[in-house]
């Protein structure tokens, strides 16, 4: 016999969910609520968990991401690049980001040729709706070959002696 339980709930996300997916919720038959208005409610009106946010395989979503993210670099290293945890961390964001249109127009996020070019064969409702090629910008490398051209004609002149 399974484990499994049934859990009765309503939700605004239903258009995301289907048979099987993973999701955040809180579990309201197990809390300690204390607010008057709640304890006035019929039992069978209280849904079991209320669902927050649906849940993504973490490796189908980072195989399907075609952008990326600059990061500060001091003398080499990336800064805060230190930890799991602030790796984890920067991996939430990234999720973060690409569920989110409104903090997305807030972020330079930049193509990443490695991965547009490799093709990912599995279906795409399962992944969120990740920034579209027209929101991305291209890496700018900035060369300046006139200031190359003067640091390597100073490089080249002889240093004054003093008298």
């Amino acid at each position: 016999m399974s484990d499994a339980q049934t859990l009765s709930t309503r939700t605004h996300l239903g258009h995301l969910l289907n048979p099987g997916d993973l999701v955040m919720a809180f579990d309201i038959r197990n809390c300690n609520v204390n607010n008057t208005v709640f304890d006035e409610m019929k039992p069978e009106d209280i849904p079991d968990v209320i669902i927050v946010k649906k849940v993504y395989d973490r490796a189908r979503r980072l195989a399907h991401r075609k952008w990326k993210l600059k990061r500060l670099v001091v003398d080499g290293n990336i800064v805060g690049n230190g930890t799991e945890s602030v790796a984890d961390e920067f991996q939430r964001f990234m999720e973060d980001v690409e569920e989110d249109p409104a903090l997305r127009e807030k972020i330079n996020i930049y193509k990443d040729e490695e991965r547009i070019n490799q093709a990912v064969d599995s279906d795409d409702e399962a992944i969120p709706d990740a920034p579209t090629l027209a929101e991305m910008l291209d890496d700018l490398n900035f060369e300046d070959s006139e200031m190359q051209d003067v640091a390597a004609e100073s490089s080249q002149e002889e240093p004054m002696e003093k008298a």
